[in-house]
């Protein structure tokens, strides 16, 4: 039999993705990235490299209009050579009460009420065509997140529920230049055990 014999490389190191959140008051600008990318070339020169990762967010709704997939700012982090890392949080931004976010609950995600919305944002965001991480409302086990199980009339099991609903519908348009994230907070004795908030390997690619 052959052997194959591999060539050692020397000094060989290993790659990470590397990114940041960057809040531009820090620098005293006022629109975040990736609507305004100078608080990321500030924070790229004050740390001599360039981030692989621009964590960045949109809510579902603004006033009761849904926020579409933005491939412009999509294009605007990938074109400074990152991918987005994009919080999507189910909630109304322009909804300060609590009380009022029952139309983003985790049963009317389950029972479809959102779906046309999802579909036509997984659909633009399929044909973009570029990879991105999806961090879907995020921190889920706290108490203080819209979609917190102890929220908003939310039950008991509903948020793996819900994940899984919004999911397969990306799955059923072939969206499969998303990444998913799934990002809980640190766990307590407050905290929802994260057993039961967890989705399933089949649904989750990052943690």
């Amino acid at each position: 039999m052959n052997q194959i014999f591999l060539p050692v490389v020397a000094n060989s190191r290993p790659s990470i993705y590397w990114g940041a959140y960057i809040a531009a008051n820090i620098y005293g600008l006022s629109v975040l990235p990736p609507w305004d990318m100078k608080p990321v070339e500030v924070f790229e020169s004050h740390t001599g490299k360039k981030i692989s990762i621009l964590h960045w967010g949109r809510r579902w709704l603004d006033g009761g209009a849904y926020y579409p997939f933005d491939a412009t700012l999509m294009e605007t982090v990938r074109q400074h050579g990152a991918i987005s890392l994009l919080t999507w949080d189910s909630e109304d931004y322009q909804v300060m009460s609590p009380e009022d976010q029952a139309r983003v609950s985790l049963g009317n995600i389950i029972n479809g009420t959102h779906d046309e919305y999802i579909r036509q944002w997984a659909t633009s965001a399929k044909n973009w065509g570029h990879p991105f991480f999806l961090r879907f409302d995020p921190e889920m086990n706290g108490s203080w997140e819209l979609w917190s199980e102890r929220r908003n009339g939310n039950s008991p099991g509903q948020y793996a529920q819900a994940w899984r609903h919004v999911r397969d519908i990306f799955t059923q348009v072939g969206a499969a230049n998303v990444t998913w994230v799934w990002c809980p907070n640190i766990e307590s004795a407050e905290t929802i055990p994260l057993e039961g908030l967890y989705p399933g390997d089949a649904y989750v690619d990052w943690t």
